[in-house]
Formats: C-alpha cells, sequence, structure tokens
C-alpha cells in the first residue's frame, strides 16, 4: 500500500516542475531570436536541468554545455550566416556551437556529429574579444555558414571562461547575413519536431500528402525553399498538391490552436 502523505506529494510536484520546466540553459529551452542585433545585457543564472547535451568530442567544446546559454533562429530561404558575439567585458572568453536542427530532437546533438555546422572554442581567458562567423576566419571567428534552403539553426553560447564581473551581458549581431529571420511567432510556439503521434507520409511525395493524428482544427502551409508560401489548406487528412509545384525541398507546416510544427518535405518529378 502507497501512503500519500504532504510531503510526499510535495516531492512529486517538485520532481514533476523539475522535469519539465524550460531553461534557456538546455537545448528545449532555446530563445528565439528573430530581430537584429539580440542583445543579452546581463548573464542570467539559469539552471541547467538537462545535462551531456553538447558531446565534446564530436564539437569543439572542450567544456560541453556544463555553462552557456541555447538560442534558435530559422532563415526564410537560402542564403549565408554570419554572426559576431561581442561581449560587454572584453575579458570574457565566450565559445559556442552552430547546430541545424530540422526534425532532429535535442537529444541527437550529443550522438549525431553531422548536425554540427560549425564551432569555436578559444580555450584561453582573458582579452580575447569578439567571436563569431565570417568571410575572414581566423583567430575566434570562423568560416560563414551557407544554405540552400529554409534552415533552423540553435546556437549554444559558452559563459565557462568570465572575468571577475560576471554580470554583464553580449551582442549577437547578423549584420552580413543574406537572409530574413522566421517571425517569432512561428519559431517560439513550439519545438519545430513533429511528435511521434503525428504521421506526414509519403516523403518524398509525387503529389499527394497523407497526414494522420491531427485531432483539432489546424491550417497546412507549403513553403519553397525561398520562405514563399506556395499552398495552403484548411487540414484534412489528404493533401493534394497542385501539380505545378516543381521538383525539390519544401517545408510543410502544421499550424494549430497553440502549437506549430514543420516538416522538410521533398517533390519528386
Amino acid at each position: 500500500m502507497i501512503v500519500r502523505t504532504p510531503n510526499t506529494i510535495i516531492l512529486f510536484f517538485a520532481v514533476i516542475t523539475k522535469l519539465y520546466s524550460q531553461s534557456a540553459a538546455d537545448c528545449i529551452g532555446a530563445v528565439s531570436i528573430c530581430t537584429n542585433p539580440y542583445v543579452l545585457n546581463f548573464i542570467p543564472k539559469e539552471q541547467n536541468n538537462v545535462t551531456g547535451e553538447i558531446n565534446p568530442f564530436n564539437t569543439c567544446l572542450a567544456t560541453g554545455d556544463t555553462k552557456g546559454r541555447w538560442y534558435r533562429f530559422a532563415s526564410s530561404g537560402a542564403g549565408t550566416l554570419k554572426f559576431t558575439i561581442s561581449p560587454q567585458d572584453t575579458t570574457y572568453d565566450l565559445d559556442w556551437a552552430l547546430f541545424s536542427m530540422y526534425n532532429r530532437p535535442c537529444s541527437d546533438i550529443w550522438s549525431d556529429a553531422s548536425l554540427l555546422l560549425a564551432c569555436n572554442f578559444y580555450g584561453v581567458q582573458g582579452n580575447n574579444g569578439s567571436t563569431g562567423i565570417s568571410d575572414n576566419p581566423g583567430g575566434s571567428f570562423s568560416q560563414a555558414v551557407h544554405v540552400d534552403s529554409i534552415t533552423l539553426f540553435y546556437l549554444y553560447v559558452s559563459h565557462h571562461w568570465l572575468g571577475n564581473n560576471d554580470t554583464l551581458g553580449y551582442t549577437i549581431d547578423f549584420t552580413g547575413t543574406t537572409f530574413s529571420f522566421q517571425d517569432c511567432s512561428i519559431i517560439g510556439l513550439n519545438t519545430w519536431e513533429i511528435p511521434t503521434d503525428i504521421k506526414v507520409f509519403p516523403n518524398p511525395f509525387l503529389q499527394t500528402i497523407y497526414l494522420e493524428g491531427i485531432h483539432e482544427d489546424a491550417y497546412i502551409k507549403l513553403y519553397n525553399s525561398h520562405g514563399q508560401c506556395i499552398f495552403s489548406k484548411v487540414y484534412q487528412h489528404v493533401i493534394t498538391i497542385p501539380n505545378k509545384i516543381s521538383q525539390g525541398i519544401y517545408l510543410l507546416e502544421i499550424k494549430t490552436s497553440n502549437a506549430v510544427y514543420f516538416k522538410k518535405m521533398i517533390k519528386e518529378q
């Protein structure tokens, strides 16, 4: 027999709250960026609820994700990504890793090295200045990243090596990036991973897409690689795509009353 005392009930809810709380120190709680520049005036003390998300053997971050902050942002289409992370205190050593995360759970980052797009680890504390990616990599800078379609980025900024003043923040400046950001109303509602109980098939598709597991009103949109909506329809189990759509990579959006899900789709000839 289980005896439920007030203390055990309080402990139960405390554990549940910790398991499901979202912190920007964890990939699942990544802060959405959809404006340029992004300014963090001070580094908050955020609880790391999920440890071991970044594998030091698959990335340049020797300290993994022991102390830092996650961000996410999405391109509107093809283009080049550049950014500069500039600390307000020049004694900070801000390292980072950038991942491409379409239809992939955060748990895949540890095991799948192919998700890593770019990484920089200076490794020496003290007056390292700005870091980021540009056309002229070297020192604290890495090579610019080119994408050929809508892309969801996850950026982890490591705060492992800070100076004596650990209250100041930093600016992430995307000047030089050639694509526009997706609106935060899209990327901020939910993760971009379709739940396992929602099925979208076949993929690749010819003209018809089938959807299963959606039990509420929803709206369907299809975007091309330039971020243009080329097809929209109220949710139905069977979606017939017009023949005029050419072969290539597309992004399917499923929008419900409280969430937005995306899936990369391939159109066959």
